[in-house]
């Protein structure tokens, strides 16, 4: 009784090919032991061994369509989840994708910033597109700034300078700037209250050069409790925050 047992494991651990392969060869006797002429035992046993091998393939079949749906579920999953979020490894990621942050604004009504210093903001001359209505920036007469700067290596009053700078240049085009005297995550977030409203995302990493932030973009059709979460935090931090001067 223990070898049958036995027997009956070892089985059971077959894979879906060897258990069609061993049905298809009790097929294969059976279609033999009907052209020869044999003994009835030996038809009997070789009839008992068809009875297995049709088993075997039926097993076999059901083995390999099962391992087919779980790898379709899986790859239902992945698909569900994964297109819906952009992720951009660095910034040249970013713009190749999009373009550049000034033809990624170009294609919104309004967004909201928040940004560290806005240097490349700045830079790139989205201000003049008149299509950021609120800009955040870090407090350059707070705080929180001594202890920022080094982090990216730069000094406070480099860095109070570049925020200066960037809020003159985006109030001349009506931004209205507030300054924020403690971290900032830096976000857009894009047509607010539209159906295809969208939130990107750029992590800041220190001691290290701004070009290799990675970042990821969301849109709220797809991630309405993500979107939801990043939009309220940018309002609490608009709230918390002080009008630029």
């Amino acid at each position: 009784m223990g070898k049958i047992w036995k027997w009956i494991s070892r089985a059971a651990d077959l894979s879906e090919l060897q258990w069609s392969l061993s049905g298809v060869l009790a097929v294969l006797v059976a279609i033999w032991s009907a052209i020869a002429d044999l003994p009835g035992p030996v038809i009997f046993a070789l009839a008992v061994w068809v009875f297995a091998g049709v088993v075997a393939v039926v097993l076999g079949v059901l083995r390999i369509s099962d391992r087919f749906r779980q790898r379709k579920d899986r790859a239902d999953v992945a698909s569900a989840v994964l297109p819906t979020v952009q992720l951009f490894e660095d910034r040249a990621a970013l713009n190749r994708t999009t373009g550049g942050l000034l033809k990624e604004v170009a294609t919104i009504e309004h967004g909201w910033l928040a940004l560290y210093v806005g240097a490349h903001a700045s830079d790139t001359e989205i201000f003049e597109s008149r299509r950021i209505s609120r800009l955040v920036l870090i407090d350059p007469e707070g705080n929180f700034i001594k202890s920022f700067a080094p982090a990216f290596e730069r000094t406070p009053e480099e860095m109070r300078n570049r925020i200066r700078e960037t809020t003159r240049r985006a109030k001349a085009f009506d931004v209205d700037v507030r300054w924020f005297d403690g971290p900032i995550t830096s976000m857009l977030i894009a047509d607010v209250g539209r159906d295809g409203a969208w939130a990107r995302i750029e992590v800041g990493l220190p001691l290290v050069s701004a070009g290799v932030r990675p970042g990821f973009r969301i849109t709220r059709s797809r991630h309405a409790i993500a979107f939801e979460g990043i939009k309220r935090s940018y309002e609490r931090l608009w709230e918390e925050s002080k009008p630029a001067t």
